[in-house]
């Protein structure tokens, strides 16, 4: 066969570069609407997004064809567009240079932009399909062997190629039943080598898209056959792995960040509403007119029925408002009895939005949490006026200070929850998580089979990518010992100390570190919450 040749199109408001052969297969529809082309032809969506679609599709009984569309996202995007090629069109010319070098990439087909006076707002690429679609994670994901041997050489040989892919992950790696091919090009380079710190980058990055289904020894196993002989040295695989695991963690804290963000804005999962001095955050399958019917059930109770609130005080009125069926909905409105207190809110987020971005915060650190429904912020001239937070109810749990109160029926079970608490909290911390105020009451307790599970009330006092260094670990343990009643001995909370301590060892001074607690803590008392009410209590 020659050389395939492609041909340049301009075809309503599109235009690009097709394959020669290609172009009058393709029905009149295509140089329309590509999308609705592609379903009239009955094709497979394969993904789908504010911003980017795919789908796999045939034509007239020949090989099948992979079609991605890529829209501009905000007007930077758009102003870039104007002096640097689309997204398509990046990947078009980057795949003709590696399909040049034989390397194992889809064959491209060509592509295409629809746009306005130079600024693209959407673009099309087009190649052939590979196999079922399935990526690696796919196989994976369904238990299915994957030939390490195979794809860490085809990895080397990409690098090898001068090939450096800055989104190097396992759905980018396609199987069609021999072989893994390589896709999603519009953010890799060709350079004339790539270096053993990008090499070792970009390994992170696929370890890190595989960290479900692959360990420690599957990253060494996968190493061994990337380098061959150049890593017989364990001392220099160990060395390798350690650089490959510190970008890892790098790389995972950014993707929370990522991920922690689309709260804030119109995505698969979340929208946002504003209208008339109201701003409303809340998740797609929360409905927006189901948010406002809540918000008024809970200002009638607070008009009418104050005794059935569960919290009433000049900042915070919380209330369970009934839906339909036996369904409940816990409302938490934060107010403003001060001017001083509304004027610094426009320097920051509002609580009700700052509990509203935590809750979703922990929910993506694998953190379990009360699940937050919506966010609605009312604003006049001075800034914020009120904001609620909606959220799921579990009943079935109790504040950590009464679930103490009432004992554990035996010395062992008590000191299996103290060592289940403490290893949450050093795990919550591990995640540069932080809760300033951390008392007993404020934490719920939920019994599961012999163990337990923890959520965090008071979102808006919740602090994400912060660093738990000793000065906020003492605080939070002051302030959980204070809290806690005495029917915790001392050396209950010494046990509770050692095993977080064994988890995670960042005090330096350990016998200071306590020494102080002790201190602050007699100076303090001991104030919690029973059944009976308020109990105050003093060190003996």
């Amino acid at each position: 066969m020659g050389k395939p040749s492609f041909k340049k199109i301009s075809k309503g408001a599109f235009k690009g570069w097709l394959r020669d052969d290609l172009i009058d297969s393709l029905p009149p529809l295509f140089f329309q609407d590509p999308v609705l082309a592609v379903q009239k032809l009955d094709g497979q969506v394969i993904k789908e997004s504010r911003l980017r679609w795919a789908a796999l599709f045939c034509l007239r009984g020949e090989k099948r064809l992979f079609l991605k569309r890529d829209k501009t996202k905000g007007f930077t995007e758009l102003f870039k567009s104007f002096f640097l090629p689309s997204k398509a069109r990046k990947e078009w010319l980057i795949a003709c240079q590696l399909q040049k070098r034989t390397l194992p990439i889809p064959k491209p087909l060509g592509w295409m932009e629809k746009g306005h006076w130079g600024f693209v707002r959407e673009s099309y690429y087009l190649s052939e399909a590979i196999g079922s679609g399935a990526s690696l994670i796919d196989l994976l994901q369904a238990k299915i062997d994957v030939p390490f041997e195979s794809l860490a050489k085809k990895v080397r040989v990409l690098h090898d190629a001068g090939l450096f892919h800055k989104d190097l992950h396992g759905g980018n790696f396609l199987w069609n039943g021999e072989s893994f091919f390589l896709t999603d090009l519009h953010r890799a380079g060709i350079l004339r080598s790539v270096s053993l710190e990008q090499r070792l980058w970009n390994l992170a990055h696929l370890f890190h898209s595989l960290r479900p289904q692959w360990g420690r020894k599957d990253f060494l196993r996968f190493l061994e056959s990337y380098f061959g002989e150049e890593v017989l040295d364990i001392e220099k695989k160990e060395v390798y792995l350690r650089k490959i695991l510190s970008s890892m963690e790098h790389l995972q804290r950014r993707w929370w960040k990522s991920r922690t963000k689309r709260c804030l804005k119109e995505s698969t999962e979340f929208s946002l509403m504003r209208e008339k001095g109201t701003t409303v955050y809340h998740r797609r399958d929360f409905p927006l007119d189901q948010i406002k019917e809540v918000v008024r059930s809970h200002e009638a109770l607070v008009r009418e029925k104050p005794a059935e609130l569960l919290k009433r005080s000049p900042e915070s009125v919380v209330s369970l408002v009934k839906m339909g069926g036996e369904g409940k909905i816990c409302v938490k409105q934060f107010q403003y009895p001060h001017f001083i207190g509304r004027f610094k809110e426009n320097f920051r987020n509002s609580k009700g939005l700052k509990a509203w971005i935590a809750g979703n915060g922990l929910n993506i650190r694998g953190i379990p949490s009360l699940k937050v429904l919506a966010c609605v912020e009312r604003r006049d001239r001075f800034g914020i006026r009120e904001s609620f937070l909606l959220m799921d109810v579990f009943e079935q749990g109790q504040e950590m200070d009464r679930y103490v109160f009432k004992g554990f029926g035996g010395v062992r079970r008590k000191r299996l929850f103290i060592k289940t608490f403490a290893q949450w909290l050093s795990s919550f911390h591990e995640k540069d998580l932080y809760h300033r105020d951390m008392k007993t009451c404020n934490i719920l307790s939920l019994e599961e089979g012999e163990g337990w599970q923890f959520r965090l009330l008071d979102l808006e006092d919740v602090q994400l990518d912060q660093t738990v260094d000793e000065r906020r670990l003492f605080r939070n343990f002051l302030q959980l010992n204070t809290s806690t009643p005495r029917s915790f001995t001392r050396t209950d909370r010494l046990r509770f100390y050692r095993e977080y301590h064994s988890h995670r060892p960042v005090i330096q001074d350990e016998r200071k570190f306590l020494s102080r607690l002790i201190d602050k803590s007699k100076e303090r008392g001991i104030l919690y919450v029973s059944p009976q009410g308020v109990i105050e209590e003093k060190w003996c």
